[in-house]
């Protein structure tokens, strides 16, 4: 469907949400239906139109293990500003809203109401080439040292466990093997840090707060952007459990399932 002259002017600086799924993208901005998109080339051609005559100001999607990055980069390539929201705290928001459902559809309407409440007046810096971009380098290196953190403690049990000497000195290789490159991952992650002037002026505003490290300023930095934006009562949404249904993509699962997952969970 197609926005009238009347609406074009209405949606002026909308914020539209995409849910990106394998085979589609589900868009929707300024409160208004669903729309949906193929997920390849063409489809994507078409979603950029259906933004531009929506005069879209920003798009909010989520990582969703790659299937995103065609959408991000033609976004860019377009100078559209996109920003890429943690699933979870999205989630939280969501059900802070009474939307405890979850759907493809609604997915995406929660990301336009989400960047509508936190993002909306922060769209200058989901430029490009700006601070968006330093701030997504360094919330995947903290997503892949969380990975290999988790893959430690696994290593590191069976190693107590294992009995026969091979496996355990294969335990103990893998071991050194990761400390090694979480250790590289800590300096690259210091180094976007510290190479981006205003994530490093927050992730140091954070370090003055007595219990806040290093490691959780720099988290908070790249996995919470929205925080100083919005309202308190919002902010306060985006943290603890949160327990949902699963419609997602191709599967559907029947509602009043839910499963509970941390909503600062490692991602």
């Amino acid at each position: 469907m197609m926005a009238t002259a009347n609406e074009t002017r209405r949606c002026s600086g909308l914020v539209a949400g995409i849910d990106v799924a394998k085979a589609r993208l589900d868009a929707t901005a300024g409160g208004a239906g669903v729309c949906s998109f193929a997920n390849d080339a063409e489809g994507i051609a078409a979603l950029l139109e259906w933004l531009a005559v929506r005069n879209v100001g920003l798009v909010v999607d989520e990582p969703t293990g790659g299937y995103e990055e065609p959408l991000v980069q033609s976004l860019r390539r377009a100078g559209v500003p996109v920003h890429l929201a943690h699933p979870n705290r999205v989630r939280a928001f969501a059900q802070a809203s009474g939307q405890w459902a979850k759907t493809d559809r609604l997915d995406a309407q929660a990301l336009s109401r989400y960047g509508e409440v936190f993002l909306s007046a922060q769209t200058p810096q989901t430029a490009p080439d700006g601070e968006e971009q330093d701030r997504e380098r360094v919330q995947a290196l903290l997503r892949r040292r969380r990975q290999l953190v988790d893959q430690r403690v696994q290593e590191r049990n069976r190693l107590v466990r294992a009995r026969n000497p091979a496996v355990r000195a294969s335990a103990q290789r893998h071991i050194d093997w990761l400390d090694q490159e979480i250790a590289a991952l800590d300096r690259e992650y210091r180094e976007s840090l510290e190479s981006s002037g205003e994530l490093a002026r927050r992730a140091e505003l954070y370090r003055s707060v007595p219990g806040i490290g290093e490691l959780t300023a720099a988290t908070l930095v790249a996995d919470l952007p929205e925080l100083g934006r919005g309202e308190g009562k919002g902010l306060c949404s985006l943290v603890g459990l949160a327990p949902w249904s699963k419609d997602s993509g191709r599967q559907r699962r029947s509602l009043g399932v839910y499963e509970v997952a941390a909503v600062g969970g490692a991602g």
